[in-house]
């Protein structure tokens, strides 16, 4: 029986965690999951010949990655003063540098609020398949037999590009063994970190009856899109009224992440 660490993780207990994913997402943030894995990515796919993001897009993008995380008010509302047209055209220069993600998220990293990992979950977005996302628990999976303190599911995190760069080559190596996507390494990676596993651990974990991943056809996750009506974009020269800060946001400013 292979352990879950990611360097000797076999494909069937990769299957088998993948499998839990859905059943470890609290209901509160399901929705966002949809938005996230389903209608953000088929609403990218679609476009032709301009690939880009919205700002609509990107603030909810954020909204998942800090509800599935920490949450930083101050980072949505950094987001949020970018221009709708400043968020297309850097989304769009980014996206035309792939495969090139190391050039790619520096050109991201330039859109206010966007730091390497919020970039990468962009990045992740245009190529779900090659691109993971730098979420905290796919770090510390990755970087599990690296030395220093503490290790596990409680190492420190930088949020630096280096890091990623360090993300990216475990991902790229776990991708060639198994044949896997990068977007399911980062839901394995959650699951791994929300169920708090040892993967150097060698017991297997059964998935959960009922737990297997919902798919969200484009017609469905449209009518979820309807249902939500997300705010219009502002084009230039038209005054947005600020969003009310909530859930505690804090006086003093973060580093974008």
């Amino acid at each position: 029986m292979s352990s879950h660490n990611i360097n000797t993780i076999s494909l069937q207990s990769f299957k088998n965690v993948l499998l839990r994913y859905a059943s470890a997402v609290p209901d509160k943030l399901r929705d966002l999951d949809v938005y996230r894995y389903s209608i953000i990515p088929d609403a990218y796919a679609e476009r032709s010949p301009s690939k880009h993001l919205t700002r609509t897009e990107v603030e909810q993008l954020v909204e998942w990655k800090l509800k599935h995380g920490t949450f930083r008010p101050k980072l949505l509302q950094l987001v949020q003063s970018n221009t709708p047209d400043s968020v297309q055209e850097t989304t769009l220069a980014a996206f035309e540098l792939l495969p090139d993600v190391t050039k790619a998220l520096k050109v991201l990293t330039d859109l206010k609020g966007i730091g390497p990992a919020t970039a990468s979950l962009l990045l992740s977005v245009a190529s779900p398949d090659k691109v993971p996302f730098f979420s905290d628990e796919l770090f510390r999976w990755c970087m599990w037999n690296e030395p220093g303190a503490p290790k596990g599911w409680q190492r420190k995190i930088k949020y630096t590009a280096k890091e990623y760069e360090s993300l990216l080559a475990e991902v790229r190596a776990l991708r060639t063994r198994l044949g896997v996507r990068a977007v399911d390494a980062e839901k394995v990676a959650w699951a791994l970190g929300k169920e708090a596993i040892d993967v150097d651990d060698d017991t297997e974990v059964n998935p959960s009856v009922g737990s297997e991943e919902k798919e969200y056809p484009l017609k469905e996750a449209r009518e979820l899109l309807d249902e939500a009506k997300p705010e219009p974009e502002v084009t230039k020269g038209t005054k947005r009224k600020a969003k009310p800060v909530t859930e505690g946001a804090r006086k003093s400013m973060r580093t974008k992440k």
